[in-house]
This record gives C-alpha cells, sequence and structure tokens, in this order.
C-alpha cells in the first residue's frame, strides 16, 4: 500500500487544502491570463482590420476555430479546405 490508513485523513485535508482552496488564485491568473491574451491579439487583430472577431477568437475552445473564424475574408475557401 502507498499509505497507512491512519494518513489517510491527513491526505484528504491537504488535497483539499491544494486543490479547492487555492481555486482562487487559479481564477485569478486565468482573468489576468485572458485579460494580456485579449490585449495582445486586439492589437493583432487591429493590423488586420479585424477587430470585431476578437470575442469570438477569444471565446473559440481551441486554436482549431481560429481560422474558421478568420475565414470569411476568402468567400468560404477557407472553410472547404479545412473543413471549417
Amino acid at each position: 500500500m502507498i499509505f497507512r490508513p491512519k494518513q489517510l485523513p491527513e491526505i484528504i485535508q491537504q488535497v483539499y487544502y491544494i486543490g479547492a482552496r487555492s481555486s482562487n488564485i487559479v481564477m485569478l491568473v486565468g482573468l489576468f491570463t485572458g485579460m494580456v491574451l485579449g490585449l495582445q491579439l486586439y492589437y493583432v487583430l487591429a493590423k488586420l482590420g479585424s477587430e470585431g472577431l476578437l470575442g469570438s477568437v477569444i471565446a473559440s475552445p481551441s486554436s482549431e476555430n481560429w481560422a474558421c473564424a478568420g475565414s470569411h475574408h476568402d468567400h468560404g475557401q477557407s472553410r472547404l479546405l479545412h473543413g471549417c
């Protein structure tokens, strides 16, 4: 066995402290990371004249959707080639 049965309550307490008690820090770091990502993407999209896509790029769950969000400039050709 990896640990003794007497250690189980202490292990559960430590897992709670490390996991649930640190969720505020994780959310704070995620908030600031998202703000920096949005600011940097705004400058890139402003150079391309596509500031309106910022919300869909930030909200997309993966980078695969970024190509699909910006493919409206080529009249759907990219969607046919990349499966968007």
